[in-house]
């Protein structure tokens, strides 16, 4: 599975101004979205309107269809083909992944975008306009995969990287103590958005020691270097 926040280059820059582009790689459900990596691109995205891809990402911003492409099926996965004649094996999922992006000019435009995914079917070739039109019937009688927009993008791990290039502050993440199931405590990081980001991997007899591990983690890992696990 390909995260394009570890393939796509971050800018040298900050980028807080100009036109420029998230790629919101996208864990898609059968009703829902959740957005698993965010990555920062200058300039316009490219869409594709091709037909035969039976799925449609829509950027918009209140009743505004501000961007729209067309994506393969997230669900369906092909495997390599085993020899030159042979076909591909073509399997379903219950659980897919896709790749989309959020054009925006001004941080308004960021804070007010929201992502959704619509099944299109065989709707034949359309241009932007009809597409966007297609879209707004299908999400009239809600069919389509729920939205996601800037609270879920701002709630990832990568946002403490991109926030600060578009010039906007990035609150701390948070240590939380508490006692898990055997009631023994255990310490969990959130990120600024809530998710959880990090986690004890053994459980402490006393809070005081897994505070005392949360010290060392605040007092040292700020400066320590990041190397290969097979160095």
């Amino acid at each position: 599975m390909i995260d394009p926040a570890d393939t796509t280059p971050s800018p040298r820059k900050p980028m807080r101004e100009g036109p420029r582009h998230l790629r919101v790689g996208l864990i898609v459900r059968p009703r829902s979205l959740l957005v698993q990596s965010v990555a920062l691109a200058p300039g316009r995205p490219a869409r594709n309107v091709a037909a035969g891809l039976p799925w449609l990402a829509a950027v918009t911003r209140g009743d505004d269809v501000s961007y729209v492409t067309r994506l393969p099926d997230p669900f369906t996965r092909r495997s390599v083909r085993l020899d030159v004649t042979g076909p591909h094996h073509v399997d379903e999922s219950d659980e897919g992944y896709a790749v989309v992006a959020l054009p925006f000019d001004t941080l308004t435009d960021l804070l007010r975008s929201q992502i959704s995914l619509v099944q299109l079917g065989d709707v034949g070739a359309l241009d932007p306009e009809g597409l966007a039109k297609v879209y707004r019937e299908r999400s009239a009688r809600g069919d389509f995969a729920r939205s996601v927009g800037y609270a879920e993008i701002a709630a990832t791990r990568h946002w403490a990287q991109i926030g600060p290039m578009l010039g906007i502050d990035v609150p701390p993440g948070r240590f939380e103590i508490y006692r898990d199931r055997a009631e023994l405590w255990r310490w969990r990081l959130r990120a600024a958005g809530g998710a959880i980001v990090a986690a004890s991997s053994d459980s402490f007899g006393s809070r005081a020691d897994a505070e005392a591990e949360v010290t060392w983690l605040r007092r040292h890992t700020a400066d320590s270097p990041s190397t290969l696990a097979d160095e």
